[in-house]
């Protein structure tokens, strides 16, 4: 059973999570064990029919309408991802100073973002794996570019952590994005998307405007 596996299922955050552990979901973040471990306290994460993905560098669990993705340093969780499709945050939106982001002010080029050269662990089905990457059906976002953070394969399947950065898909065209996480199994593709951070990124205090 991987360390994400045991976290998820009740142990003490201390017997899996660095000390300098970082946690992103809901449009929360959260650095170190001890703020990571009350993120997770109350969150309903059922287990029952989960599907489990393993390798020496990173684990996902995909769960009915979640996610969640880990890097794994040896027995022990470094990074944490959680994505939820439901339409709320777990818990109140933390304060915070919102910082202008426009991800078209770089003027980037539109589709997929992906360098396999950038993911050791993913040494299969590459081809694949970034075709089903670059469409996301029934994202409530235009204009999307989405790009690859993590990706790796194991025992004849692949999985990505994808940032989804857009416009919302409204007049007032506000940029925005959201993390994700693909799945590749034997059995077809598998999409969970941070829709609680879509509304909290569409919640924020003010928006960029250039």
């Amino acid at each position: 059973m991987s360390p994400l596996q045991r976290l998820l299922s009740g142990e003490p955050p201390s017997a899996m999570l660095l000390q300098t552990c970082r946690f992103e979901g809901g449009g929360e973040t959260a650095y170190g064990r001890e703020a990571v471990g009350e993120r997770l306290n109350g969150r309903d994460l059922d287990l029952a029919d989960a599907w489990f993905f393993e390798h020496p560098r990173h684990a996902v669990v995909l769960g009915s309408g979640w996610a969640a993705f880990a890097d794994l340093y040896d027995d022990w969780i470094g990074r944490l991802w959680l994505v939820s499709e439901l339409a709320s945050c777990a818990s109140p939106p933390p304060m915070r100073i919102d910082v202008p982001v426009d991800p078209d002010l770089s003027q980037g080029a539109r589709g997929l973002r992906f360098d396999p050269l950038d993911h050791p662990a993913l040494d299969e089905g590459v081809d694949t794996l970034a075709a089903e990457a670059a469409r996301w059906p029934r994202l409530e976002l235009q204009r999307v570019r989405p790009l690859i953070l993590r990706a790796a394969s194991a025992r004849g399947s692949r999985v990505a952590l994808v940032r989804l950065e857009g416009e919302a898909s409204d007049s007032s065209s506000t940029p925005i994005g959201c993390n994700a996480v693909l799945a590749m199994t034997p059995e077809g593709a598998e999409r969970r998307i941070d829709k609680a951070a879509l509304n909290a990124e569409r919640r924020r205090s003010w928006s960029p405007r250039l």
